[in-house]
């Protein structure tokens, strides 16, 4: 059976690429944007590209700031690392940055993960509130590959349209691997997470657990992230317990990075998983390249707290 990936509602943000705010993500306590081109400000905003369920960390390298030279200095040197992209994975991944008014040759800067550890420190450095977990995490890492994929369909299937009515009789919940949907342009891979991709719910808000019901999670742990789903509207089940596939019902399962972030997977028709890592492409490999069979078995990285399995049915909705 063909996959369908149910929207929730258009988005509501129009705001250009060159003027969207910068969301702050709790580590770091910066928020700001790119000003509009009739008023440019130099400066560079600095992404680190590691988490999956929550929004990364970003903030802004402004000219007079004692970083700006040498990050200028370093782009300069390092042309060549403008022509990468990073890599879908779970946990650290990389840098992203950007130049602000944007370089006039159009082009975003990537740093893999691993590729240059002394200068990934420095760009860590210049943000302090970066925790220490995820600190480490980073400069502990490796040079990531690509990653791989198995079975994915040959071409596009067809996908719903948008709709708050999940009781159609002509919709499955059932999934087949297909993780074009998901990487049709820029805004939907960058604003859908990996509970949007679980649930098969594309709301192009980097939609977190509870915030529909009204009460989102408050901490990154197993209990308060499940219970925030469950609150949308999912269904828990046993930590052993997975309900058969049918047109109604599909798995999904919880995973926490202690105190930093969450990540979901889901169960495919075929019985293996998949998973979207944050703003990446959805992928149903793991960090080892290996087909995931069982998401409790799959090298996840850093995320080591199985919080659950769950049942995802119609009706809930995520924001």
């Amino acid at each position: 059976m063909a996959e369908s990936e149910l929207y929730q509602r258009p988005t509501t943000s129009k705001e250009p690429e060159s003027v969207k705010k910068l969301e702050s993500s709790g580590t770091t306590g910066v928020s700001t944007f790119c000003g509009p081109f009739d008023r440019p400000v130099e400066q560079y905003s600095v992404e680190l590209d590691i988490f999956s369920g929550r929004p990364n960390p970003k903030w802004v390298i402004i000219k007079s700031s004692r970083w700006f030279s040498k990050l200028e200095d370093f782009l300069e040197e390092n042309m060549f690392i403008r022509e990468c992209r990073l890599p879908a994975k779970l946990g650290y991944r990389g840098f992203h940055i950007i130049h602000c008014p944007i370089d006039k040759d159009g082009k975003d800067t990537y740093i893999v993960a691993g590729s240059n550890p002394a200068f990934e420190k420095k760009l860590l450095d210049s943000n302090p509130a970066i925790s220490d977990k995820i600190r480490d995490i980073v400069e502990n890492s490796k040079n990531v590959q690509k990653s791989k994929m198995y079975n994915v369909a040959k071409k596009p299937t067809k996908e719903c349209t948008v709709r708050n009515e999940p009781n159609r009789a002509d919709f499955s919940l059932t999934p087949v691997f297909n993780p074009h949907f998901w990487k049709k342009n820029g805004h939907i891979l960058k604003c859908n997470n990996c509970y949007n991709y679980a649930t098969q719910r594309r709301t192009d808000t980097f939609a977190q657990p509870g915030t529909w019901s009204g009460r989102r999670y408050d901490e990154y742990t197993a209990e308060d992230v499940m219970a925030a789903s469950v609150r949308d509207g999912f269904i828990k089940l046993g930590m052993d317990q997975l309900t058969p596939h049918d047109d109604f019902f599909c798995n999904m399962a919880l995973f926490i990075l202690p105190g930093e972030d969450y990540h979901w997977y889901r169960r495919e028709s075929d019985g293996t998983w998949s998973h979207k890592p944050g703003r990446t492409h959805a992928i149903n490999t793991d960090n080892a390249g290996q087909l995931i069979t069982d998401p409790r078995t799959a090298d996840r990285g850093e995320y080591m707290i199985f919080a659950g399995f769950v049942k995802n049915v119609w009706g809930p909705n995520i924001g």
